[in-house]
């Protein structure tokens, strides 16, 4: 079969042009979300759930999500979804090897985007260490066997816990090609997404004028000239 990219309508540019997230087949494709409490995170995430819901069929794009539970989220429930989702890779891969094919492109599985809110929560939520090595144990793997069974991961993470989530697993880091950013732009942009002042001025890119809940900045590592600047749609 042949597989089509999935793209995502996820906001508007300041030019009033769609702008999409895109998910290009047979490749890895991770998306980390960062920004302060009441930047439009979660208003993201919810976005870009309700836009792949209402642009692709269960047979193309299926979502395991923690979302539901946002006004109570608890390191449980995420380690928990964690578990679900290596199992899943893993029986993926089972199925794929029985198929005899080299990737979910070639089979008939559709891509799982999973939705997580504050991925990294058990980081600071005071679980035993072993407990929370497990988990990010596991998240590697998932992350590093996405492309082969179809999964992409679209996360959130409080800025509390990304200073320790860089500092203990750069390589974990390293997986998430898709960085958006969201709140207030200072200096953090440029550590938070990798690039510089003259990048975000060759785009076109006015941090001064990026202040209001819901403003974003996406860059995507993997394709040249991906950097935008955004607003998120609030309905579809």
């Amino acid at each position: 079969m042949i597989r089509r990219n999935i793209e995502i309508p996820i906001g508007v540019s300041d030019q009033k042009e769609e702008i999409v997230l895109s998910l290009p087949a047979y490749e890895r494709n991770h998306c980390l979300i960062t920004g302060s409490t009441g930047a439009g995170k979660t208003t993201l995430l919810k976005t870009i759930m309700e836009s792949a819901v209402r642009r692709y069929d269960p047979s193309e794009v299926i979502i395991r999500t923690n979302v539901d539970e946002l006004d109570d989220i608890k390191a449980d429930g995420i380690f928990e979804l964690i578990d679900q989702l290596h199992d899943e890779v893993y029986s993926r891969w089972v199925k794929l090897h029985k198929e005899k094919v080299s990737t979910y492109a070639e089979s008939d599985v559709p891509l799982v985007l999973a939705v997580i809110e504050d991925l990294f929560y058990f980081c600071r939520s005071g679980e035993d260490d072993k407990r929370i090595l497990e988990a990010l144990g596991k998240t590697e793997r998932i992350l590093h066997m996405s492309h082969v069974v179809g999964l992409s991961l679209i996360c959130t993470c409080r800025m509390l816990s990304l200073e320790r989530f860089y500092l203990l697993f750069p390589r974990i880091s390293e997986l998430f090609n898709i960085r958006i950013f969201m709140g207030e732009y200072c200096e953090d942009v440029y550590e938070n997404l990798g690039i510089g002042p003259s990048e975000l001025s060759a785009a076109g890119i006015d941090l001064a004028k990026r202040r209001h809940t819901g403003d974003f900045i996406i860059h995507n590592r993997h394709q040249t000239d991906s950097l935008q600047a955004g607003h998120v749609f609030y309905t579809i």
